[in-house]
């Protein structure tokens, strides 16, 4: 006999889901109209990244009525099991709508476990006591993509106006610098980020920080350079005027020669602020705004341009704000280097 599976976030709210658990498995009932199952989507990535969490192996099958009589095997559906969870469901839905007229409609699925038993699925996925009772460790990098600019806009946000992330003890060796030069602790900002991004009570023990790892990447890819806690910043450091987000470039670093190291987030920053006063990127120079001439995809030849001094010539400590910086389209950005390297223009 079927029962039913309460679905709740991590704040204990209840989604608008029907689950199910029967001898096979975890059955996800359809969406349809406005109000039955609306939460189809949220509940489905919960439970792929609850299982993916749990590094439990599973499968998942097409479960709707034309079909139920059909062997498990001939329902299976072919999908990743790894990349970002809602590039997943977009797959799985088309997997779920192969063969019928409908594109976009969200089915009865069912999913099952060779290795571990129907009930045991629904206590993973319930968030329940005897599913939180398992350690869960480290969430993969397709979970940890899920973190947004927006998520990581509003953790800074929630620190700043005095909460906390008392689940995170603060920053040791590295600072994660905001648009008014305030520092706040890496880890902190994306545990708040990743609870809003996963509905879950981030730990610790659910990502790594520090150079390299996704949480660095992704909290300068929003716009937020960090730095070391014992790199001093020149000066006031960053003026608190938005959006005059400074960082501090042109440090010495050592990979297989010196080299100057740039602050990826500067150009990130500065991306977003274009986009948010004009609302898409434009060259600075020839006014070409790509994604109207070339397609979707044409805003990937804007390229960030310093346009105060060149990287090679930056001291340690140097520091850049988004007004020093320009949009140029590729071409642009090369005749203005050839400008500089013949003397037809200065930086």
């Amino acid at each position: 006999m079927p029962t039913d599976v309460i679905l709740r976030t991590e704040t204990g709210e209840p989604l608008n889901a029907r689950v199910e658990v029967d001898d096979r498995g975890l059955v996800i009932h359809s969406r349809s109209g406005t109000d039955r199952n609306r939460d189809y989507r949220q509940a489905v990535e919960m439970i792929l990244v609850r299982l993916d969490a749990a590094k439990v192996r599973y499968d998942v099958h097409l479960d709707s009525r034309p079909v139920q009589d059909q062997p498990l095997a001939s329902r299976r559906l072919n999908f990743p099991h790894g990349g970002p969870i809602a590039e997943r469901f977009n797959i799985l839905v088309r997997a779920m709508n192969a063969g019928s007229s409908s594109n976009g409609a969200w089915r009865r699925i069912l999913i099952t476990s060779t290795g571990v038993s129907p009930t045991a699925l629904a206590a993973l996925v319930a968030n329940s006591p005897a599913a939180t009772a398992r350690p869960i460790g480290r969430l993969p990098h397709a979970a940890l993509r899920r973190v947004t600019h927006e998520h990581v806009d509003r953790a800074v946000r929630r620190l700043l106006a005095g909460e906390d992330a008392p689940s995170f003890d603060p920053s040791r060796d590295f600072d994660l610098l905001t648009p008014d030069g305030e520092r706040l602790a890496p880890k902190k900002v994306f545990g708040l980020a990743l609870e809003e991004a996963l509905t879950i009570d981030a730990r610790p023990e659910h990502f790594t920080a520090g150079l390299g790892t996704p949480c660095f990447r992704i909290l300068e890819a929003a716009g937020y350079p960090i730095i070391r806690k014992d790199e001093t910043i020149p000066g006031s450091g960053i003026e608190p005027m938005d959006p005059d987000l400074a960082a501090a470039e042109g440090e010495r670093k050592l990979v297989a020669h010196l080299r100057r190291e740039r602050k990826p987030a500067l150009a990130a920053a500065k991306r977003r602020a274009v986009i948010a006063e004009l609302g898409y990127l434009q060259c600075e120079r020839c006014g070409l705004t790509p994604s109207q001439a070339l397609g979707p995809h044409g805003d990937a030849v804007i390229e960030i341009h310093h346009a105060g001094t060149r990287v090679a010539d930056m001291a340690a400590g140097h520091i850049t704000r988004l007004a020093d910086l320009m949009c140029l389209c590729a071409n642009c950005h090369r005749i203005v280097h050839r400008e500089i390297r013949g003397g037809a223009a200065s930086t």
